[in-house]
């Protein structure tokens, strides 16, 4: 341990004293003593450094190091720093205790550190630092009280969205049984806590590459880090096989890798089709057609099976109760009992052992009916209602909730009502809206966000907007590319993190054919 006296201060007001003074007290008499000094000064004086220290001289190629100093102000100005460094880079440079991390193939074995301390009127302070780079593992002193060694680390993703949580962790063990305390630093993000082992930190900046630092120190100021990396991006668009036919507002489920898009209506024409896509192949194939033809169906899986609800028969403007389950495993159909309520443009979703069956229109009325279906018994009942009724809506499973978004009312009106509803209590609970109402979204899950593509505005255009809900923080972020392709209503699915939309409705087609995927970058 290299430096002066060594109190190190973080963001937050957190301060870490480690300093050669027995007393705090005597610390906080100094800072005193300055601060007095200066009502006697007539004019303006540069920062006072109270506080300096690295956390090794020596060091190994690749690894990373930790620099502080403290100034404050004779004249009560605020202070501000700059770090700087011949060779490698900071975590964060603007604070004054900083992580470095050293190049992998240094120019040379010695590096020159500096900080410069700026206050308010522009008047500086400069502290220089000296560290040298080794190629082999630097023997520690064992004279002296010895840092955290640190035994286990990770990181939950190396790549993440805008705004998608990130788990940090890191255990630390001291060679004296020292008490470990962390400080978690990134040069962009929110962190849900900079002082516990194990963190979760969300990104607010796109950037190649992100470094997240973890310092580990203990109660006697000896001091390890390290520094994580990961990449930060707003997503990418690539384009799967098309479908084999046009279509809008089929049923639409992933089971066991595969996306099964059901019925839907293909220029007015009301499909019974079963398609299957593999993306590992990045193929299609026709399963055995439904019973019952359909558009605006809703499809769930449950134990192999999958159940598709209800639907329209465009020719005839007929809204359907039908019931029909698909086994994949013997490419047959059976019809099971049908719905309460005839519907179209609703959402199935399944948790645990039921299907909870929402929302949906049935050309008189739109509904924000929930209707429970029990596979096993083939019995239905009402749960309680959303608190807005729509079609068109979005419907997410995550952790156990299920989360209802957007949507579209009697004209052109469309919904950004965003409602969460706990099967367990049988409640719901309003939540952030979405920036801006539409129906028809196509919509997926990365990670904890919910990502919205596309769909139809109140004033009947097309969009190819793209917003994703953080579950984590309730807050919407908009800073995505926009969907190849704006339309509504299309098979909706999510592999992997990775969102496949398929089909849509649009200005000219009028309905589509495309595959088109979103991913993390």
């Amino acid at each position: 341990m290299a430096g002066g006296t060594q109190g190190v201060s973080f963001k937050k007001g957190i301060t870490l004293r480690k300093t050669y003074f027995k007393e705090v007290e005597m610390f906080v008499f100094f800072i005193a003593l300055i601060v007095l000094l200066a009502g006697c000064r007539g004019t303006d004086y540069p920062p006072e450094l109270v506080s300096y220290g690295q956390s090794a001289d020596t060091l190994q190629v690749g690894e990373s190091a930790v620099f502080w100093a403290v100034a404050v102000d004779p004249d009560g100005d605020q202070v501000t720093y700059s770090w700087s460094a011949s060779q490698g880079y900071f975590v964060d440079p603007e604070e004054d205790t900083v992580i470095w991390q050293s190049p992998e193939n240094p120019a040379v074995n010695n590096v020159n550190i500096q900080v410069i301390i700026t206050d308010a009127t522009g008047l500086s302070f400069i502290k220089n630092f000296e560290i040298v780079l080794t190629s082999g593992p630097v023997q520690q002193d064992t004279t002296g009280n010895q840092p955290p060694g640190i035994v286990d680390y990770g990181q939950s993703l190396s790549k993440a969205l805008l705004g998608e949580k990130v788990s940090f962790w890191i255990h630390a063990e001291d060679p004296e049984d020292d008490r470990i305390f962390y400080f978690w630093t990134s040069s962009s993000g929110i962190f849900s806590c900079i002082v516990d082992s194990a963190v979760n930190w969300w990104p607010n900046d796109v950037g190649n590459t992100v470094s997240v630092g973890v310092i580990a120190y203990d109660s006697n100021g000896a001091m390890t880090s390290h520094v994580f990396q990961l990449n930060v991006n707003n997503g990418a668009w690539k384009n799967g096989s098309q479908i084999p036919v046009d279509l809008s507002s089929p049923g639409t489920v992933v089971l066991d890798g595969k996306i099964y898009v059901f019925g839907g209506n293909s220029h007015g024409q009301t499909l019974n089709t079963t398609y299957i896509y593999d993306p590992t192949t990045d193929t299609w194939t026709r399963g055995a057609d439904m019973p019952t033809a359909r558009a605006g169906p809703a499809a769930a899986a449950y134990n192999g099976g999958i159940y598709v609800f209800g639907g329209k028969v465009v020719e005839t403007n007929e809204f359907l109760n039908v019931n029909e389950v698909y086994d994949p495993a013997s490419n047959t159909w059976e019809t099971k009992t049908p719905m309460p309520t005839a519907r179209q443009r609703h959402v199935a979703l399944t948790v645990g052992d039921r299907i909870y069956v929402i929302g949906g229109f049935d050309g008189n009325q739109f509904y924000a009916i929930n209707e429970v279906y029990d596979p096993e018994a083939d019995k239905w009942e009402t749960k309680t209602s959303m608190f807005t009724p729509r079609d068109r809506l979005a419907g997410i499973v995550y952790d156990g909730y299920i989360y209802c978004i957007g949507g579209g009312q009697s004209g052109f009106s469309t919904v950004d009502a965003n409602e969460r509803y706990d099967p367990k209590t049988d409640t719901w609970e309003k939540l952030s809206p979405m920036p801006i109402g539409r129906r028809g979204i196509g919509y997926g899950v990365i990670g904890d966000l919910i990502v919205v593509f596309s769909g139809k505005l109140s004033s009947g255009d097309y969009t190819n907007r793209i917003d994703a809900y953080s579950i984590s923080q309730d807050k919407w972020i908009s800073s995505f590319p926009g969907k190849p392709t704006p339309c509504e209503s299309p098979a909706s699915a999510t592999i992997n993190d990775t969102i496949y939309l398929i089909g849509g409705w649009d200005y000219y087609t009028p309905t589509l054919n495309i595959n088109e995927i979103f991913y993390r970058e």
